[in-house]
């Protein structure tokens, strides 16, 4: 119909836009995404916390990769590596009494009968003065100086072809009734370094 006034048509007032089908699929796709991007964000924290690690944990981990790769100490028939040589204790005899000699007051001795091994293929040397006895109070000591009361089979000194063995005794003086013992094994007769231990209380 045409205005009177103006000339013109005026326009018919076109529909609602909720009355569109597409503004509704446009709205479901907008609700869609929103809702898909809170489910995510709800989870994130509960994901994260299941596969992460308290500080405790964590540090529980390293102590028990520590643990796990600590070599225990070698004891009475275990063989313990010294550099070349491999030495094993095959026996303690606490109840040794030498002929011609006496431990001196609250002391004992005690005979280690034990063998050395060379693992190497050049010739090695062994020496009954590489080997020294720690006391429950930490006093190392070297075998007894009374000569008169080191073993028949003495373990003494010599050398070794590649993969011989050599088996001996070293008398030690000891507190007497002292079963907390450690043979200490060194490098050489000055007692620089330590090359391996061996605990005598088991």
């Amino acid at each position: 119909m045409t205005n009177a006034k103006t000339g013109k048509t005026p326009k018919t007032p076109g529909s609602p836009l909720y009355k569109k089908w597409w503004f509704w699929v446009i709205l479901l796709v907008i609700v869609a995404i929103c809702g898909g991007a809170l489910s995510n964000t709800e989870q994130s924290p509960n994901s994260s916390s299941s596969t992460s690690q308290t500080p405790n944990d964590t540090q529980d981990d390293h102590q028990d990769d520590k643990n796990s790769n600590t070599p225990a100490t070698p004891s009475i028939g275990v063989a313990a590596k010294a550099d070349k040589l491999e030495v094993v204790v095959l026996s303690v005899d606490r109840n040794y009494s030498a002929s011609y000699a006496k431990p001196g007051d609250d002391m004992e001795y005690i005979k280690v009968n034990l063998s050395v091994k060379n693992n190497s293929d050049d010739l090695q040397s062994y020496n009954a003065l590489h080997f020294k006895i720690e006391d429950s109070n930490g006093s190392i000591e070297p075998y007894t100086n009374a000569a008169m009361a080191q073993a028949d089979d003495a373990l003494n000194h010599g050398d070794l072809a590649a993969h011989g063995t050599k088996t001996g005794s070293i008398v030690f003086e000891v507190p007497a009734g002292d079963t907390n013992l450690k043979l200490h094994i060194y490098e050489n007769g000055f007692g620089s370094k330590i090359l391996s231990t061996i605990d005598l209380s088991h």
